[in-house]
This record gives structure tokens, C-alpha cells and sequence, in this order.
């Protein structure tokens, strides 16, 4: 059984490192902390937005952050 578990860890292993090997080289390279503060600064760009586009008349639209 001992073999058996030996040969189970180096399988894990090897996969773990090919898993890695892909994950890598599928990543963008770019820091992901500036990624998110550039979705989060277009988001809150389109906050400010109203609710509904176009001609309001006297309707009071509220912007999507108030909604």
C-alpha cells in the first residue's frame, strides 16, 4: 500500500506542476491589483449614469448608484 501511495503523491505532484505550467502561461502578465482598479474606476464611471437613457420630461431619473 505504501508503493501505491508513493506512486498516487508523484502522480498529484506532476500534475500540479503541469497545472501550473498552464496557468502561467495563460495569465496576462499584468499585476491583477491594477486590473481591478480599472474595472472598478470604469464601473463606477457608469454609476453616475441615469437609470434610463433619453428624454425624462418631468420624471426625476435617479442615477444608477441611487437606484
Amino acid at each position: 500500500m505504501l508503493w501505491a501511495d508513493s506512486l498516487e503523491a508523484r502522480a498529484t505532484s506532476r500534475g500540479l506542476e503541469r497545472l501550473e505550467g498552464l496557468l502561467l502561461r495563460v495569465g496576462s502578465g499584468r499585476d491583477p491589483s491594477l486590473h481591478r482598479a480599472e474595472l472598478s474606476r470604469a464601473y463606477r464611471a457608469e454609476l453616475d449614469r441615469p437609470v434610463l437613457d433619453g428624454e425624462a420630461g418631468e420624471l426625476l431619473l435617479p442615477a444608477l448608484s441611487a437606484a
